[in-house]
């Protein structure tokens, strides 16, 4: 929303070993690439459900993801998830997580059984239609 300082973060970026700013992406593309990563990583400070990381759960990534209540609602730390609260402690997450396979493993599994169980798209999917159909017999019904 600040041009400026858009500007600004994408000029950090661009000139950081080991970032690149891709600008906008397609759902398509942007699921290619969750699935070809290590990890995902979500820094942000405040938002409600993180989508991203229900997404990256769904398809077998890694989450770490920054210590705020969206987040937790979502993640349990060294269960579905890696959560930090301080630069140094993501550092000591990622290294946790790059020199064990093991830890790994386990992340991907328990998230994968999570997303199945709690954000399952067909129960969500009934759950919406039968909403819908609940406030449509409550608004046509003769009360």
């Amino acid at each position: 929303m600040d041009k400026d300082y858009g500007q600004a973060v994408i000029n950090k970026v661009n000139n950081s070993p080991g970032l690149l700013y891709l600008g906008s992406l397609s759902l398509q593309d942007t699921h290619r690439l969750i699935k070809e990563s290590f990890a995902l990583v979500n820094s942000s400070l405040s938002e409600g459900q993180a989508t991203a990381v229900l997404e990256a759960q769904a398809f077998g990534t890694v989450v770490i993801v920054k210590d705020i209540p969206s987040n937790q609602d979502i993640v349990q730390h060294d269960h579905t998830g890696l959560i930090y609260a301080t630069p140094q402690e993501f550092i000591h997450q990622l290294e946790r997580l790059i020199n064990d396979r093991s830890l790994q493993r386990h992340l991907v599994d328990e998230a994968l059984a999570y997303v199945q169980s709690k954000h399952n798209i067909q129960l969500e999917k009934r759950a919406y239609l039968e909403l819908v159909a609940q406030l449509q017999d409550g608004i046509f019904s003769d009360n």
